[in-house]
């Protein structure tokens, strides 16, 4: 068999240890002159919701060949536009700026660089992306995702890591069934500076993933210059099919990187070792809640994540509580609710065309329908029932 690409595994008894591991295993990271890090700190919460803080600073620590190392990303289009997170917050909260600086490296954000449009012929869906100009002007970029599961895109790994480099204009668009594409467009556009992925897994997370799931610590580091081969083994790892991921399948097909793991030469730690099976992001919204009727009609897996990430945090935080009963009308023609609730709210473009009554929240998907509605049941909860 020809082993087309390699992807190296370690796994250490925590994450420093891994990172030594790691770079033990590859001889040493050979990377000079100027390299940027492009961690997912697109929130503003410590890992596993972020890419741990101490892999980011024990790793600038082994980069010794390098001019200068600079770690940037940019904070989502819903933590910026919809939480009104601004990147102080994001720093302070995720304590990156300081173990960054400790190592010698230096926090940037990348939302504060110009912004270039790449005509790429062959995307198919995003044509002409617009790429943090930073990306080009550094000699390697370090693409350094966290390990999780993901309610849109099944998981978040190296390619799914590639929607903090465009512009907030281009963040929301395509978040349908064409997202997938719209990351293999993207890395198209970059990949002759992508030198390096490595996915941290020290600290992952399963369950509803990206940001209301369940740690998962590995203490495990997986590394390969294919993105596609690093997202299979990453995948697999995770007990997930890579073919049954449709970004690393449509990647691999595009002539982008190598899926097939029969065709992965993996070395470092077997895959035996570190394998644990995810629970995956479980989309279910009715019959689910206490307090809360769902009616749907032909709903997209796009806005079912979002009404299930309002609906989760809603229990999570204790605020169910605040109110006696609560509708939620989601999907093109929903059944109608036999009588109305203390709170009923319409939810996605689709719902928005039936003649429900309640708070509408317009939007496909509806991406500031979690803030909506948290904000409705506070002012209703105020109310005294």
């Amino acid at each position: 068999m020809e082993w087309i690409q390699t992807v190296t595994v370690a796994k250490g008894s925590n994450p420093e240890n891994a990172v030594k591991k790691l770079v033990d295993l590859l001889e040493g990271i050979p990377l000079k002159g100027k390299i940027l890090i492009k961690p997912n700190i697109a929130h503003n919460r410590p890992a596993p919701v972020t890419t741990n803080k101490e892999v980011i600073k024990t790793l600038i620590t082994y980069l010794t060949d390098a001019e200068e190392i600079l770690v940037g990303d940019s904070a989502s289009y819903p933590t910026k536009h919809i939480m009104k997170r601004t990147w102080e917050r994001v720093l302070e909260d995720t304590g990156l700026n300081e173990a960054v600086h400790e190592a010698g490296g230096e926090v940037v954000d990348l939302d504060q660089y110009e912004f270039v449009e790449v005509e790429i012929p062959e995307n198919k869906v995003l044509r002409k992306p617009l790429i943090s100009k930073l990306i080009f002007n550094v000699d390697h970029v370090i693409n350094l995702p966290v390990m999780k599961t993901h309610h849109m895109t099944t998981i978040t790994l190296c390619l799914k890591n590639l929607q903090g480099i465009i512009h907030d204009s281009q963040k929301t668009f395509a978040h349908l069934d064409n997202l997938h594409q719209k990351l293999v467009d993207i890395y198209r556009a970059v990949k002759d500076k992508f030198t390096l992925n490595i996915i941290d897994a020290t600290i992952a997370m399963e369950g509803h993933g990206p940001g209301l799931g369940t740690p998962v610590y590995l203490n495990t580091l997986v590394v390969s210059p294919d993105i596609v081969a690093c997202d299979a083994v990453g995948s697999a790892i995770m007990g997930i099919d890579p073919f049954g991921i449709a970004h690393v399948r449509l990647a691999g097909a595009q002539g982008l990187g190598e899926g097939r793991l029969d065709h992965i030469n993996i070395v470092g730690d077997p895959l035996e070792k570190v394998k644990h099976y995810f629970a995956l992001p479980d989309l279910a919204i009715s019959g689910v809640y206490d307090r809360i009727d769902v009616y749907q009609g032909g709903t997209c897996q796009y806005c079912k994540a979002i009404v299930k990430t309002a609906l989760e945090s809603l229990k999570k935080k204790g605020d169910i509580s605040l109110v006696k009963d609560m509708q939620v009308i989601v999907g093109k023609n929903p059944s109608e609710p036999y009588t109305e609730s203390s709170l009923d709210f319409i939810v996605g473009d689709c719902a928005c065309e039936s003649d429900c009554q309640g708070i509408r929240i317009p939007g496909c998907p509806p991406f500031d329908a979690f803030v909506k509605i948290r904000k409705a049941v506070h002012n209703h909860g105020s109310r005294k029932i």
